[in-house]
């Protein structure tokens, strides 16, 4: 039998390395998966990280994740300035434990968020994530 090789969740793998690289400007935007219900432009910024989808998987290899940064803010400049940096500092990383590498997909675009009228910002990046070999399970005792 082949190996079992899974990856980690490049959405939650690309949240923690925006907000160390965040942080390590002084930035501390929230960031999440979702949108807070109830959130407003008078809340604060946010930036929301999704998956978007596994285009490309080769296992053991390459599992290669595509994934949006959206920025709300209260003006169309500071989203699109908070997406840029976003975007400069994905693209410049090198890569770690779970992620491979970031290309990017998508640059920025800038429009209306059209539930609550918010300025937003949006890119996509190619997330190429590590591939992890599972240790094998106990053989399962079988049932007459």
């Amino acid at each position: 039998m082949k190996p079992v090789v899974v990856h980690e969740d490049p959405e939650r793998a690309l949240q923690g390395v925006l907000e160390s690289l965040l942080r390590g400007r002084g930035d501390t935007t929230p960031i999440s998966a979702t949108l807070p219900s109830g959130w407003t432009t008078a809340s604060g910024r946010r930036i929301v990280v999704q998956w978007d989808g596994t285009p490309t998987v080769r296992p053991p290899v390459l599992f290669s994740a595509s994934v949006r940064v959206t920025v709300w803010a209260a003006k169309p400049t500071d989203a699109k300035m908070l997406a840029t940096l976003c975007q400069g500092l994905l693209l410049s990383y090198r890569g770690g434990p779970d992620i491979a590498r970031l290309g990017l997909l998508a640059g920025i675009l800038a429009t209306q968020d059209p539930d609550n009228r918010a300025p937003i910002a949006s890119f996509t990046v190619r997330v190429d994530m590590r591939g992890r070999v599972l240790a094998p399970a106990d053989p399962q005792p079988v049932d007459d």
